[in-house]
């Protein structure tokens, strides 16, 4: 750093290279001493002005650290360099600055990274882009195309969700599949009984039994070990995959709620615009009917996503087979993906640019004391969200569509007592 101009006759400490470096400065002033090498705090320690006697003797020896690493100034009168050593308090006092000077650097700076960090950027999705629908500097084809891509994915999104909330999030095996299996058993004969168990390819009838037989099988068949068996431990595993890409879709159709609410607070004026501040571009008033748009475009958000939790999860709890899990499950995350695939496709560059180098939408509060004191509210309310969704899933339908598939196998091949 640069010398004092207010210091009489002083200097400045250099520091060359990665060694401890101390400089006496004639004249009085400060001596400042550093470890480079281990990048320790710097130590500040007064020294006093050589007086013309003392400049007669001779230079005092530079300083030195003891074995604390305190420095230990030599003083001399006669000529004899004695060293002065603070007592034990002093090194004490001295050494226990030094930590909680850099531990309370360290949480100014992590305050305020998380107040800047208060903040929405618009991601690459045809629903938050929506909040540009109708501005004129975008151009009539860009409207266009953004309000088609908008309606498209609506229309996709909603129509993939009613089909698989009425046609496939129920089980199949229900009671009166349950009883005429019961009854078909009661009247086969043991010929057609003992192929279908032994799996007997060349059966000409009673082909849904033994379909029915092999399905229940495969799907309870042993998985990591004999304990766990392989349906339900994987239909366990894509339930919660399923859950966690959900639950972040909803996170970000909040956070896009409350970013239209605090633009009402903060940018509402009685026209939209979008200014240039250098190579990026920031909103600067926003109109209160845009505003109700966004947060209608939100909400719809909001309910086709939960539409679609719900509804693939049944329909993943009661897939039967193995292999169609996993079918399944790929099939729904590109369920969740329509919007950022439309919004890649569809809008044109012009879009695509404001978007990627548009300012985050300031969220902050302005008062720390209505902060949450350093908790995370939305990450643990997010996962308390997906752990509790997935035991209800698992506790209300995972478990007893095992128990049915057990009992279904049983009935068609009653296991083999050991003797």
């Amino acid at each position: 750093d640069a010398p004092d101009p207010q210091l009489q006759g002083g200097g400045a400490a250099d520091v060359a290279d990665g060694t401890d470096h101390q400089e006496e400065i004639e004249g009085g002033g400060i001596e400042v001493w550093c470890d480079m090498a281990s990048h320790s705090s710097w130590e500040v320690a007064p020294v006093k002005a050589a007086t013309p006697a003392e400049a007669a003797v001779g230079e005092e020896p530079p300083s030195q650290r003891d074995a604390d690493g305190i420095v230990v100034e030599h003083r001399s009168t006669t000529g004899d360099a004695s060293p002065v050593v603070p007592d034990e308090a002093e090194k004490s006092e001295r050494n226990s600055m030094l930590p909680r000077a850099s531990f309370s650097l360290q949480f100014d700076t992590i305050t305020t990274i998380s107040r800047k960090s208060a903040k929405y950027n618009l991601k690459e999705s045809v629903w938050d882009v929506s909040l540009f629908t109708g501005y004129a500097r975008l151009g009539i084809w860009s409207n266009i195309l953004l309000a088609a891509s908008l309606l498209l994915n609506v229309t996709v999104q909603v129509s993939l969700c009613a089909i698989v909330a009425t046609e496939l999030s129920f089980d199949s095996f229900d009671d009166n599949f349950t009883q005429s299996l019961r009854m078909w058993k009661r009247n086969v004969s043991e010929v057609v009984a003992k192929q279908i168990c032994e799996e007997d390819y060349t059966i000409s009838t009673d082909t849904l039994q033994l379909q029915t037989f092999e399905t229940a099988r495969d799907f309870l068949s042993p998985g990591l070990s004999q304990s766990l068996e392989t349906g339900p431990l994987l239909a366990g595993i894509v339930i919660f995959m399923w859950t966690l890409s959900v639950a972040e879709v909803l996170r970000g159709a909040i956070s896009f709620l409350m970013a239209a609410w605090h633009m009402r607070l903060k940018y509402r004026s009685d026209k939209f615009s979008i200014v240039q501040v250098g190579e990026s571009f920031c909103i600067e008033g926003v109109t209160a009917w845009r505003i109700t748009w966004a947060m209608c475009v939100g909400v719809m958000q909001l309910g086709i996503a939960s539409c679609l939790l719900l509804s693939g999860a049944l329909w993943l709890a009661y897939t039967k087979s193995v292999p169609d899990l996993l079918a399944n499950a790929v099939a729904l995350s590109y369920v969740m993906q329509v919007d950022e695939l439309l919004y890649q496709v569809m809008l044109p560059r012009k879009v695509k640019a404001v978007v990627a180098n548009l300012e985050p939408i300031d969220m902050s509060k302005g008062h720390a004391a209505n902060r949450s004191r350093g908790i995370p509210k939305k990450t643990l309310l997010t996962v308390l969200f997906t752990f509790a969704f997935f035991g209800v899933i698992v506790g209300a339908c995972v478990v007893p569509h095992t128990s049915k598939m057990r009992q279904l196998r049983d009935d068609i091949c009653p296991p083999v007592s050991p003797t």
